[in-house]
């Protein structure tokens, strides 16, 4: 028997009283909400199709349609893109719409990204994004750009980390080091920033400093599980984890209840009680792809954009 979500619920109580054809649509974004809530993204952005391709009309539903695609390992930035200004066909003003429409054309290097982005309304992530699109083109002008924005958000720790980066393509060394060590005062997670800080130290031949933070980088990396360290085993995952406890003040209820996950995975609950003991009992969140790993930060949301370049 299929259980439905509250979400689907509350669409279920309003179904259309009608022919065939309206119960079938009603039905279609019932299914949407449903796989929608249960994260099953591509069930999600079919249902959703489907429903506005049967005539549902509805913000609500548009909405969901573009979210989904915006959701899940697969994402099709044109199709994201498709989505968003179906939303913005309905509320022409509309924040989310006119954020996501602009990150999607960005991702495809669209020009029109910029004006999109003007017409949203001044926030935090607008300015991350607005940092981030200048930071190619001109990283003097992207860093006057997010200083301004440092201000305004002083502890966002990814504007801090964005301004890190426009600092060392800029040719400030110091100014990079020190944003990128605000950037992890915020947020210890940022694998951009640890990586940046690592090759600046290095750069300056505080060759131990510099080695600190590439191991702390490639600890997270693994107890990630992603970005080329998905082979590591949970146990494996576990000892980087314990080794990133020993360096780094990373200590809290969900890096423990991720111990006791990746215990688990391992065949280990024996050594898991005692971490159990130490946790909320609450799952880790933001890992890709289901995996365990530390809470995803707002910095690794985005691609790092540390490279050789910034470092030279």
């Amino acid at each position: 028997m299929r259980t439905w979500t509250p979400g689907a619920v509350a669409v279920l109580a309003s179904l259309t009283v009608g022919g065939c054809g309206e119960v079938e649509r009603d039905l279609s974004s019932l299914r949407a909400v449903n796989a929608f809530e249960e994260g099953r993204w591509d069930l999600a952005r079919a249902w959703s199709e489907r429903a506005i391709a049967e005539g549902t009309e509805g913000l609500e539903i548009r909405r969901l349609a573009a979210r989904a695609w915006s959701r899940g390992p697969f994402q099709i930035s044109s199709k994201q893109a498709e989505a968003w200004r179906r939303v913005l066909d309905l509320v022409p003003d509309d924040p989310e719409a006119l954020l996501a429409l602009a990150q999607a054309l960005d991702t495809l290097d669209d020009p029109a990204a910029s004006e999109v982005l003007e017409r949203a309304p001044d926030g935090v992530d607008v300015s991350r994004l607005r940092g981030r699109m200048e930071l190619r083109r001109d990283p003097t002008a992207a860093r006057a750009t997010l200083e301004r924005a440092v201000n305004e958000f002083p502890d966002d720790a990814q504007l801090a980390a964005e301004l890190a980066q426009a600092c060392a393509l800029s040719g400030d060394r110091s100014a990079a080091l020190r944003w990128a060590s605000r950037a992890l005062d915020l947020d210890p997670q940022d694998r951009g920033s640890r990586q940046l800080r690592g090759r600046l130290l290095a750069i300056e031949g505080r060759r131990d400093e510099a080695a600190r933070e590439i191991e702390i980088h490639e600890l997270l990396t693994i107890v990630a599980g992603d970005q080329g360290a998905a082979s590591a085993t949970p146990l494996e995952r576990v000892r980087a984890l314990r080794r990133l406890r020993d360096l780094t003040s990373l200590d809290t209820p969900e890096i423990r209840a991720t111990e006791v996950d990746l215990l688990l995975q391992a065949g280990l609950p024996g050594e898991a009680a005692p971490s159990r003991q130490t946790s909320s009992g609450t799952g880790p969140s933001g890992c890709r792809g289901g995996s365990a790993g530390p809470t995803a930060s707002a910095t690794e949301r985005r691609p790092s954009h540390c490279s050789k370049r910034a470092c030279a």
